[in-house]
């Protein structure tokens, strides 16, 4: 992962500053009016993306020559993190992702491997790293890369419409059971069953 350093400190922040606005930017454009529930917040992010919803979800952060941050923010209910990091000097170190309390879902796939060559298996240590108190998920689908998860392949056209098909219909049972308080979705979910698709292959987990 690439980017400058001040990025790993701005990003969780950002999304910090953007609840903290909510009622604002709602109140700016009648159209939104009565469309935001701020009691029942998600979020979702691939790569780096996925680091700054680790970070938004109280994961430690060592970055080089500072001493170790939490940008742990309480408003968010449950979390997505698509493609995340591992074990990585300068980001996050020894098992940062012991404090992160709520629901979340880990999505990677067999070939999505690290920039600096990790096997794939190194995206998995954050799920790994989450403490056993329920409501954690892990999905593993076979042959996906990075891009996969962005929507497209490494050479950024759509190789696989059905792996796009099954990453939405995987996330939104997610947000459905967390989010929505739908009761089929999060008894599925709290259980590991996630819906399948013909033609695709997925390892789940749960604790």
């Amino acid at each position: 992962m690439v980017t400058l350093p001040a990025n790993f400190v701005n990003r969780p922040q950002d999304i910090s500053f953007i609840l903290d606005h909510l009622a604002d930017i709602e109140g700016m454009d009648p159209a939104l009016a009565g469309l935001f529930d701020l009691k029942k917040i998600g979020v979702a992010g691939h790569s780096f993306g996925a680091y700054t919803t680790l970070a938004v979800a109280g994961a430690v952060v060592s970055l080089k020559d500072q001493k170790p941050q939490i940008f742990n923010d309480p408003r968010p209910i449950a979390f997505i993190a698509l493609s995340p990091q591992g074990d990585e000097q300068g980001v996050f170190e020894g098992n940062a992702w012991s404090g992160i309390q709520r629901p979340f879902l880990v999505m990677s796939g067999t070939e999505d491997k690290g920039l600096a060559g990790q096997p794939s298996t190194w995206r998995l240590q954050s799920y790994e790293g989450m403490p056993a108190t329920g409501n954690k998920n892990e999905i593993v689908i076979q042959g996906a890369n990075h891009m996969n998860f962005a929507g497209v392949g490494l050479d950024g056209k759509v190789k696989n419409p059905m792996m796009n098909q099954y990453i939405q219909q995987v996330t939104l049972t997610f947000w459905d059971a967390y989010l929505k308080g739908d009761p089929t979705a999060l008894s599925d979910v709290q259980s590991g069953y996630f819906p399948k698709l013909d033609g695709i292959s997925a390892y789940i987990q749960s604790k």
